[in-house]
């Protein structure tokens, strides 16, 4: 009997401890109400009653004003799904007094420490911690240390973390992003610039900062060799905060030094970014919380003058497109651009676009560049070659000719589209690449309004568009080169009848006029330049 009766409570008191460290909860915030079941301080409220809790946010709330702030008490992780908690710069976001506070993938904006510390967060008691990642913080204020985040008395042991974290546009008296007073503090792969203090972190001791692979502008403590540290860093990032996959994130620049700052093969790098999108996407881990997508080249144009002096220089232009595609300026310094001279003994180039003529002929210039498509693949895409010639004479300015147009015979209340032939010419040497280093540009009059009127359409055709009256008008067409050089005019003759064979849309090139017929039922209206035309049978 005894022995049953110690079974029976054996097993009670198995039960009873099984139910002591199984008691975590998980607790899902779905609105964004200021309380109230499913709210975020119902959430908080609940975490704090035990230890080792979550708090998740659901993807379909977006944003939460928070009206006061928030104490934890306990052990807990907020996931954030990309939320943003937002101030009104009334009081500070939230302040850790015992236990480890997890944040992920939240942004923390407008929180205000009057005469304190840590304007977003504060860890404020020794055996306190906190942990972010994927985190952003902007705009935040404390009147005194951190702008965003003050370790003002935390765990050395239990150090607070900072992981994937971009911390900028926040402001206080000492440390403008981040400070640490007392306790411990690990910076990784983050990126704290651009807040207003003397220094963007602030450390009490070098001792109790531990960091690797972090972008920041200035701190008071000399920060280890891993990290990228300097006060010209304004490239990094964009100006201001950005909405992607519902996250409020900083982008980074095109050739921003935080992208691919991260090696592949180093612990603690996070598999997602604060947008939810995986990381690496490129050779490596970019710095801060938002991993840049890559967006594919599609095409490269050279520009630059296509004649040359003998023993002058120039310089040569790569155009990318579109002007946000990801190069590989890590792989291919400075640019992402590898420039090649097809003939090094005329025309020499450096990995600038820096030429210097040295030989009498001409060189096929090509720009390729180096980066990749939107799943991260490696490409390259080339411009089309470009030759430049090199001479004894000094460069000319460049002159435009335009081929004879021939006189166009069209219907009242019809247009017309040609296309002249202009070429451009240095020094008498024609070009063949145009359009590329050199330009032009159209004009075109008539001296008879109420007969005709005309217009540039696609930057190198004329549209003659006929009006109510018969008779015949003078068409001057005009080429200038770009910037600069000799311009030339060509004329000739519009005459508007009544017989002539419908034409409508029809376009001829070389100042030709082959005539397409059109047959209408009713009205068909026509639009050019802005006026209207109405075509009747």
């Amino acid at each position: 009997m005894f022995r049953k009766f110690l079974s029976a409570s054996l097993l009670i008191i198995i039960f009873n401890l099984a139910l002591t460290f199984s008691s975590a909860f998980a607790y899902d915030v779905v609105n964004n109400n200021s309380d109230g079941n499913g709210s975020l301080s119902w959430g908080i409220q609940q975490a704090n009653q035990g230890g080792d809790n979550v708090i998740n946010i659901t993807s379909s709330v977006k944003n939460i004003t928070l009206t006061r702030e928030f104490t934890i008490e306990k052990n807990v992780t907020i996931n954030g799904n990309g939320i943003t908690f937002e101030g009104d710069y009334g009081r500070r976001l939230f302040r850790i007094t015992s236990g480890r506070a997890i944040f992920s993938r939240i942004t923390f904006m407008k929180g205000r420490a009057f005469s304190g510390n840590g304007g977003a967060v504060e860890i404020a008691n020794d055996d306190a911690s906190a942990e972010f990642k994927n985190c952003t913080f902007y705009d935040n204020r404390a009147d005194n240390y951190g702008g965003a985040v003050s370790v003002t008395k935390g765990s050395e042991v239990n150090a607070t973390t900072f992981k994937h974290c971009t911390i900028a546009g926040n402001l206080a008296q000492n440390g403008g992003g981040i400070s640490l007073i007392e306790g411990g503090m690990n910076l990784f792969s983050s990126i704290i610039l651009g807040n207003t203090a003397s220094t963007d972190i602030y450390a009490s001791s070098v001792e109790t900062l531990r960091s690797r692979y972090n972008v920041t502008g200035s701190a008071n403590v000399n920060m280890n060799t891993d990290n990228l540290v300097g006060q010209n860093l304004n490239n990094v990032l964009r100006n201001s905060l950005e909405t992607v996959n519902d996250a409020k994130v900083f982008r980074l620049t095109r050739t921003s030094p935080a992208i691919d700052f991260v090696p592949e093969n180093v612990n603690y790098t996070l598999s997602i970014d604060q947008t939810g999108n995986s990381r690496p996407k490129l050779s490596a881990y970019d710095a801060g919380a938002y991993e840049v997508i890559p967006v594919a080249i599609q095409s490269v144009d050279i520009h630059g003058m296509p004649y040359i002096q003998i023993t002058k220089e120039d310089n040569f232009s790569a155009d990318i497109y579109p002007e946000d595609a990801s190069l590989n300026v890590k792989g291919y310094p400075p640019a992402g651009i590898v420039w090649v001279s097809s003939n090094p003994t005329v025309l020499t180039i450096d990995e600038y676009g820096h030429a210097k003529a040295v030989g009498i002929g001409s060189a096929l210039i090509t720009a390729e560049a180096h980066g990749w498509d939107e799943n991260g693949n490696a490409i390259r895409k080339s411009a089309n070659a470009y030759r430049v010639y090199v001479d004894q004479a000094a460069r000319q300015d460049t002159k435009a000719t335009i081929s004879p147009i021939e006189n166009i015979k069209i219907n009242k209340r019809s247009y017309e589209t040609i296309t002249p032939t202009v070429k451009l010419d240095i020094n008498g040497i024609e070009l063949a690449n145009t359009r590329g280093g050199v330009d032009y540009e159209l004009t075109v009059s008539t001296n008879r309004l109420d007969i005709a009127t005309a217009e540039i359409v696609s930057g190198d055709s004329v549209r003659i568009m006929a009006g109510e009256n018969v008779g015949s008008c003078d068409v001057t067409v005009t080429a200038r080169p770009i910037p600069t050089g000799e311009g030339m005019s060509e004329k000739f003759t519009v005459e508007v009848t009544e017989n002539a064979p419908r034409d409508v849309g029809h376009s001829s090139g070389g100042g030709g006029c082959n005539s397409v017929f059109v047959g209408f039922a009713g009205i068909l209206l026509i639009l050019g330049g802005g006026k209207k035309f109405h075509v009747t049978e």
